[in-house]
């Protein structure tokens, strides 16, 4: 097998940016390609291009065996603007009107409840369940079959170790909270590297970027509302105070792995019981004891304490994001707003679609 062209680690490993390398080289070249590294010089003046290496001349070895730019693939998703929310004074008078009076949106207010919606749009998963299984069970397959979670909780170890039913249980529950705060990191990413990065575009899954004040939301797959009064209301607010803070954090590829497991493992822990509950407290003391080596060993850090706990404060926030939407999702089930029909429910629970 052949090694890692970068780091000469053993096999088997990937082609990633025009060479075989393993994914920690490819992730830091991702990162670094664009970053304050690329024209700075060797830091130790003492590096061993083919062992030990600092990150200057770590990213220099990925030039030099061929790696490029040119092929980079941002698999991230987008988020609504947050930007165009409207801040109302304490101090204003709430405005007297009908539907002031009854307690009812005007986009609701002569809406029948009662009456459910006759063409539901009918979404199913069937071939995502059935493609995650496939990953499951032929590892090897990874670097063709991609699907985004279920590839990256395969270079978990124990999570490899599990029956099928409980992977696909916990893939299920977490697939949307991972890509809530891959896609913040991404941004934070790319704002930082990109000073001059309008506040309104973001970064689609397909490395696309969109002007979100000049996009158009169809709905009509949705709902049967206007769509912008059901952009408006799934909404949700604060993110790109997230954003901000990672960026201003800038994490280390070791601290957002940690993360996005850190924030997956425990949002599900809160959703899952029993045996897959004891699992993922587990698994969770494994991320600690991985994030102390990774702080104390490797960067010689003993006094980590106030970093770890902004990085967990981030993820905190998040979740507490999935919370405060609930009570509106439960109203969007009550007046009928959306009229989606999933082939498996528990999988969109909390994703800001069911």
């Amino acid at each position: 097998m052949q090694p890692c062209l970068v780091c000469q680690s053993p096999g088997p490993h990937g082609f990633h940016f025009g060479v075989i390398s393993c994914r920690a080289c490819a992730a830091f070249f991702r990162r670094a390609a664009f970053s304050k590294w690329n024209s700075l010089k060797c830091k130790s003046k003492m590096c061993n291009m083919n062992l030990n290496y600092c990150k200057p001349c770590r990213l220099q070895k990925c030039y030099a065996v061929g790696m490029e730019t040119s092929n980079f693939q941002y698999h991230r998703d987008s988020h609504h603007n947050t930007k165009n929310t409207i801040m109302i004074s304490r101090k204003s008078e709430i405005p007297k009107s009908f539907q002031s009076f009854v307690g009812r949106p005007e986009m609701i207010l002569f809406w029948d409840s009662e009456k459910s919606t006759t063409n539901k749009t009918y979404v199913d998963v069937n071939f995502l369940i059935e493609g995650s299984t496939e990953i499951f069970r032929q590892p090897i397959m990874w670097q063709f079959y991609f699907i985004t979670v279920a590839k990256w909780l395969m270079h978990f170890t124990e999570f490899e170790k599990l029956d099928m039913e409980v992977k696909l249980t916990i893939l299920q529950t977490v697939w949307h909270v991972w890509q809530n705060l891959d896609h913040r990191s991404l941004m934070a990413f790319h704002q930082k590297n990109n000073p001059n990065f309008p506040k309104h575009h973001t970064i689609s899954r397909t490395g696309v970027l969109l002007d979100k004040a000049n996009v158009h939301f169809d709905a009509s797959w949705l709902s049967d509302y206007p769509s912008r009064e059901v952009g408006g209301f799934l909404r949700v607010p604060g993110n790109d105070n997230i954003t901000e803070k990672l960026k201003s954090l800038d994490p280390t590829d070791i601290e957002l792995t940690f993360m996005l497991a850190q924030l997956s493992f425990e949002y599900a822990g809160k959703r899952c019981q029993g045996k897959i509950l004891e699992t993922l407290e587990h698994f969770q003391n494994l991320l600690a004891d991985d994030i102390h080596q990774y702080y104390t060993k490797e960067l010689r850090i003993d006094n980590y304490f106030d970093r770890l706990a902004k990085l967990m404060k981030i993820n905190n926030s998040i979740q507490k994001k999935i919370w405060e939407a609930r009570p509106r999702m439960e109203l969007a089930k009550v007046f009928n707003l959306i009229k989606l029909d999933f082939s498996h429910p528990e999988m969109f629970i909390d994703s800001g679609y069911n």
